[in-house]
């Protein structure tokens, strides 16, 4: 979950995220500018993600703040790739250690390519992490 700051008054409001500057959300109320804002954070994940860029891991909500989740796959992926990066580790070692082909490590990390649970938990096990869905009310991500 990213943090966000939501500006602006009725009619025009803008979301902006700190550790993603390029994502921004906006809309005629504050729940389309959130909306807007989720969109825009899986777009710049994606990219980033495409362009081999770094991902920045989500830094802690401050005052005024209000936490967007990117979508679940994009969440996972996300993680996925972060840890890949931090690694240091070349793609064949990369799949080595986690038990993958290079051709479905590839896959996994491709933010364009659909990839399972399973595919996901296998690679986040790999890495030491165990995959948790969970469920938060709108109310409890704002302040």
């Amino acid at each position: 979950m990213y943090p966000a700051e939501i500006e602006g008054s009725e009619g025009d409001y803008v979301a902006t995220f700190r550790d993603l500057p390029e994502a921004k959300g906006c809309g005629p109320t504050r729940e389309k500018a959130i909306k807007k804002a989720r969109k825009a954070l899986d777009a710049a994940l994606r990219h980033r993600m495409k362009e081999g860029e770094p991902l920045p891991p989500p830094s802690k909500a401050q005052i005024r703040e209000i936490l967007v989740t990117p979508f679940a796959e994009m969440a996972a992926k996300s993680l996925i790739v972060r840890t890949c990066q931090a690694s240091g580790l070349k793609r064949a070692d990369l799949a080595r250690h986690l038990g993958l082909k290079k051709k479905a490590l590839k896959k996994l990390l491709d933010p364009n390519h659909e990839s399972s649970i399973a595919e996901i938990e296998t690679a986040l096990r790999g890495f030491g992490y165990e995959l948790a869905v969970g469920c938060f009310s709108q109310r409890e991500l704002q302040p």
